[in-house]
């Protein structure tokens, strides 16, 4: 046996040995620690915490504290308007080696435990966080819907065949969520702004949006995905496979488009009835578009519910089979900008001065107003679904003049009390 050979065999030996012994060729420590957003996903979008808290993926502010105590993986302080602000994930595994642990061991940022995890993150030279290591299970055929726009911010993804279990109110696991799109840029999602106690709902905005309860939604993140495609969703879950989500969808264009009703002169609904017809107007629609309708339904919230058989001629509505009071919803949709809808008022009687339409507010709501002032006092009700924080909305019409403020649950002389929709 020659001298390299000896050689070969000698270390081959030693690294038994130490196999055998307990020993790996490099060792590692294992410890928990809290991470802002941009530390969390660092790793995952290839850029530097710093970066990314400078393009936007900072706290999120709830405006109670009872929604950010219910995310129990997250980490969240008080903020000076009675609510709290989450500002990133809570106990994540991380992994570092002997040399990082020789630098790092006394970073009060950290708690050493004598586990060693399957599932962490690298802890790199300088401080930073690697991209997660964990298993992975890819689905290629999911059933992946986009809504816009929607109540809770510019983007609704409904990703449809994630494990509902995901959506049980046990946030435990549910540490946050990456979006890919086709130009290969990542972005991290946020709880409470971007990702809900349902897993199955993800929103995103790309403007300034305001959401049915007030709270505006932090835009400036993702302010340039609009128009891109998103070709990955990925799940990033505690202790459990990430749910890698495949899919091709298109973030379409918005709009200042618009549609809405013309009532016949003297009107502010129409009569129900069999099949009833109404006039649109559209305004501002692109050049380039082209609107066809998509849907109708009746209600609002979780409420609404589709009419079947509705068709578009000619500017004229026809809504399918005998209707009934309250809002129908028209709503029209292209394959490159945002959808637009018309809500139509119906009513089951007197349909001329008894009924106004009052604009949507910020939240996309829409609200019935009766008149108090009228002798009949049937009539001197407030008819609304839905109601939240609509800001000094003053009724047009001279025998009703009421100025709303979203702080008030009980509508003054109303007979109304505020209900509010819950977060999905």
């Amino acid at each position: 046996m020659n001298k390299t050979s000896r050689l070969l065999l000698l270390t081959a030996v030693i690294l038994m040995s130490c196999v055998n012994a307990g020993y790996s060729a490099e060792s590692y420590k294992f410890a928990l620690t809290d991470m802002t957003w941009a530390e969390f996903y660092a790793g995952e979008t290839g850029k530097s915490s710093a970066d990314l808290y400078a393009e936007g993926l900072d706290a999120v502010s709830s405006p109670t504290s009872r929604v950010a105590y219910r995310f129990t993986q997250l980490v969240s302080e008080s903020n000076d308007l009675g609510g709290r602000d989450i500002t990133g994930v809570k106990d994540v595994q991380v992994r570092m080696n002997q040399q990082v642990y020789n630098a790092m061991s006394s970073d009060t940022r950290y708690t050493f435990v004598d586990d060693t995890f399957t599932e962490f993150k690298p802890v790199n030279a300088d401080g930073s966080f690697g991209s997660m290591v964990t298993e992975l299970h890819t689905q290629d055929n999911a059933a992946v819907s986009l809504t816009t726009p929607a109540v809770w911010g510019t983007y609704l993804f409904d990703v449809g065949s994630i494990d509902v279990t995901l959506g049980s109110g046990d946030t435990r696991y549910y540490m946050g969520a990456l979006v890919e799109t086709s130009d290969g840029k990542i972005y991290g999602m946020r709880h409470n702004n971007n990702l809900w106690f349902n897993a199955k709902d993800i929103a995103l905005s790309t403007k300034e949006f305001t959401e049915v309860h007030g709270v505006s939604r932090r835009y400036k993140y993702t302010s340039d995905m609009e128009g891109k495609t998103v070709r990955k969703i990925t799940y990033m879950l505690k202790n459990l496979p990430d749910e890698v989500v495949n899919c091709n969808v298109f973030l379409k264009y918005q709009t200042s488009a618009s549609v809405y009703p013309v009532y016949d002169e003297g009107y502010h609904a129409v009569m129900a009835g069999e099949n009833i017809t109404v006039t649109l107007a559209f305004s501002g629609v692109p050049s380039n578009s082209d609107y066809k309708l998509s849907g109708v339904t009746f209600g609002t919230g979780r409420n609404r519910r589709a009419i079947s058989g509705c068709t578009f001629s000619d500017d004229v509505l026809t809504i399918n089979g005998q209707t009934q009071e309250g809002i129908y919803t028209a709503t029209f949709s292209d394959s490159n900008y945002a959808d637009i809808s018309a809500s139509i008022n119906v009513y089951t009687t007197d349909a001329t001065d008894k009924i106004i339409s009052a604009d949507r507010n910020a939240a996309g709501l829409t609200f019935l107003l009766t008149p108090a002032g009228v002798s009949d006092s049937t009539d001197a009700v407030l008819e609304a679904q839905n109601f939240v924080n609509a800001t000094d909305y003053t009724s047009v019409d001279a025998n009703f003049t009421e100025n709303f403020t979203g702080g008030s649950n009980q509508i003054e002389g109303s007979g109304f009390t505020k209900s509010e929709p819950e977060s999905p």
